[in-house]
């Protein structure tokens, strides 16, 4: 086994078989039917190739840029999505009548609320930049770790300050949005978090450490006090924003980085800085709809009624404007109906597309593990072949399996629909291809380097709706600290924050039974732990594990229900429950009137969760149930308020409508389960 595939491998680079997209070449390829011990040793066998490690290193290389190319046009696609998403949200803002109607009968709620409300939903917009941080002098004996976090602290305040102009720059391209850019732009502090870190190393004889990240940076977040470093510091350090300096090589050569590190660094940019530039734009696009939707509610204030029949009278002018305008359909005004069916479908269409090549992009995707020892203990091609297979299998059990890749999520609107939401979906592939490339051992050995690549065989459903969840039965084991509640009928109060919408109703529920308290941390981690997951990124002051799981979205906490046999509470559920049931005493808070009582807010929490269960009870025994974080319901409802809001805002009946997707530090929930009374 003496052949050399160097030959091959350097054809394929001159001649350009591949351009955006990388696939291997080997003889020793092998199809999903073939990938078996017998037919793989017949093939190694007859062929006799063998590689060099420098043809790995080329290989290694090839599916790097590959893999970075399918990582890029994904982003793309999915912001493409986002914005037909967007476009289509437009539309179906026109189209629910009965809910402008609605409108026109209820007052909207004050100014100050519309303002809060805004100004949480801007607090996740998100902007992205890419830096690179020089430190000199270090001490040659600190760890990678202790020197990241030094760069880290140097480019937090830099890059706050850099992506906070980003966002007021964009606030300012809204038109007539006084009303809202004072205020917002008074209460800008910005939280800074690191994506994705491409280099950290020491360099110079360990006397410079060099930091390439890319970053994300929420202006409306709150964050740790950050104070920029001292005069003297800045010098010392280099600093590069790399939006903002296209002539960066100059400066880096001159004070002193390797030629190597700048082509990585170079490399790093050039991947990155479409993909950060188009995620920043759509961001931009999000924040001015935001601000542009704001301000209209703002002037509804003004006109209340007089507005919404407006714009009822003229629904078939805005109809048509928007079908024209969005879709290829040409409106017609004696077929209303027809007209919404056809530019429907065509955003369906659109996205379809979009979510067709979205899956058609990841099945680019390479899956490399080079050199792997391969001791010859029989036949040589019979070792390679088992150890590919193990390989194989390997992979097989790492990777086919993609979470949460494909959203389906729209926009929640303001004002004129109710929400149409989606939910995100797994997606779940297998190895449709393998390529091998031994190599000869230094001793009497093999080294086995395996590229696989994946077909995509099926997409997850939508998780069940609450009322296919498990039969009626006690709670389980690990959930037995709950409380039943007896079901009655009973006045239910909606102020809803998002819509400005206040209601009171006669509603009637059955017995179930709730949690005593809200997930807690170390609950959700034990079914991260069952199923493999990862857990949610941990919020400034860490995991406490008998303090509320925060940092999850509607998607995550259906599954944690799904996994252990309950549900989310209904809107009407949680409500009654929190009210106390048929105990109630008509408390303005669950379980008092006086906030500090039963709730933590943003007055007595000191800017954080606490640990469950420390507060007053309410009538039925539920804790928390008014404030520390915000509860999930079924229905993509958050209710109860949180630490980071006012002590109103943390009454029983205040709710807001939410997107399934977002990620926040003030949101957890409690689970629920059906009676079998």
């Amino acid at each position: 086994m003496k052949k050399s595939f160097g030959l091959i491998m350097n054809f394929i680079l001159a001649t350009g078989v591949f351009s955006q997209y990388f696939e291997p070449t080997s003889p020793l390829q092998f199809e999903k039917i073939n990938i078996e011990k017998s037919t793989i040793s017949r093939k190694i066998a007859a062929t006799k190739i063998l590689f060099t490690i420098s043809d790995i290193d080329e290989l290694k290389l090839q599916i790097r840029k590959n893999n970075n190319a399918v990582d890029n046009k994904i982003s793309v696609i999915k912001n493409q999505l986002t914005n037909v998403f967007m476009d289509k949200q437009e539309l179906l803002k026109l189209v629910d009548i009965k809910k402008m109607e609605e409108q026109i009968t209820v007052k909207e709620k004050s100014r100050g609320e519309i303002k809060g409300q805004i100004q949480q939903d801007l607090a996740n917009i998100v902007y992205q930049g890419l830096y690179l941080v020089l430190l000199n002098d270090v001490d040659p004996f600190a760890s990678k770790e202790q020197l990241s976090a030094q760069a880290e602290k140097l480019l937090a305040p830099q890059a706050i300050e850099d992506l906070n102009g980003v966002f007021i720059s964009s606030l300012t391209e809204v038109q007539d949005n006084k009303l809202l850019f004072d205020q917002i732009k008074a209460t800008i502090s910005g939280e800074m978090g690191i994506e994705k870190q491409f280099i950290s190393k020491t360099i110079a004889n360990r006397t410079k450490f060099l930091y390439l990240a890319k970053i994300n940076v929420a202006p409306l977040k709150k964050a740790l006090a950050a104070t920029k470093p001292a005069a003297s510091s800045v010098v010392k350090h280099l600093l590069v924003n790399f939006l903002n300096e296209p002539n960066y090589q100059t400066k880096l050569q001159q004070v002193g980085i390797p030629a190597e590190d700048i082509k990585n660094i170079n490399f790093e940019v050039s991947s990155s800085l479409e993909v950060i530039n188009t995620s920043n734009s759509t961001a931009s696009r999000r924040q001015q709809q935001i601000m542009s939707l704001g301000n209209a509610n703002l002037k509804k204030v003004d006109d209340e009624i007089v507005e919404l029949k407006n714009n009822l009278t003229n629904r078939s002018v805005l109809l048509k404007e928007t079908i024209e305008k969005k879709t290829d359909v040409v409106y017609q005004t004696s077929d209303m109906s027809g007209s919404i069916n056809k530019a429907m479908s065509y955003f369906d269409k659109k996205i379809k597309g979009l979510q067709d090549d979205l899956i058609a992009t990841k099945e680019k995707d390479l899956v490399i593990k080079d050199l792997v020892n391969v001791t010859a203990e029989g036949k040589p091609e019979e070792d390679i072949a088992k150890t590919a297979l193990d390989i194989c299998g390997q992979i097989k059990l790492s990777y086919s399996k993609v979470e949460q890749f494909i959203s389906e999520t729209e926009v929640v609107n303001y004002q004129l629909v109710s929400d149409k939401t989606g939910s995100a979906k797994d997606i779940f592939r297998e190895v449709d291809k393998i390529w091998l490339y031994p190599i000869a051992g230094s001793s009497d050995n093999f080294l086995l380097t395996v590229v696989a690549k994946f077909k995509i065989t099926g997409i997850k459903e939508p998780l069940p709706t609450p009322t296919s969840a498990k039969k009626a039965q006690e709670p389980t084991p690990e959930y037995s600290d709950m409380v039943f509640v007896a079901g009655g009928t009973f006045r239910m109060r909606i102020n809803d924050r998002y819509s400005n919408e206040k209601l009171v109703h006669s509603v009637t529920v059955s017995n179930f039974y709730i949690s005593k308290t809200e997930v807690t941390v170390a609950q959700y981690r034990a079914f991260c732990q069952a199923i493999g997951r990862q857990m949610p990124l941990a919020p400034r002051w860490g995991w406490q594990e008998n303090h509320p799981i925060v940092n999850v979205t509607w998607n995550d906490a259906m599954e944690f229900c799904q996994w252990a046999g309950c549900r989310l509470p209904t809107e009407a559920e949680w409500e009654y429950a929190a009210r106390g049931g048929n105990k109630s005493e008509n408390y303005a808070y669950s379980g008092s009137n006086n906030a500090e009582d039963v709730a933590w807010h943003n007055i007595n929490s000191g800017d954080r969760t606490h640990l469950v269960g420390t507060k007053q009870s309410n009538e039925l025994g539920l804790y928390d149930m008014s404030g520390n974080v915000w509860e999930w319901c079924s229905e993509c409802v958050l209710c109860g308020g949180s630490w980071n809001d006012d002590a109103d805002v943390c009454m029983a009946a205040e709710r807001i409508r939410n997107y399934p997707s977002p990620r926040i530090y003030s949101i957890g929930f409690r689970v629920v389960q059906d009676s079998p009374q």
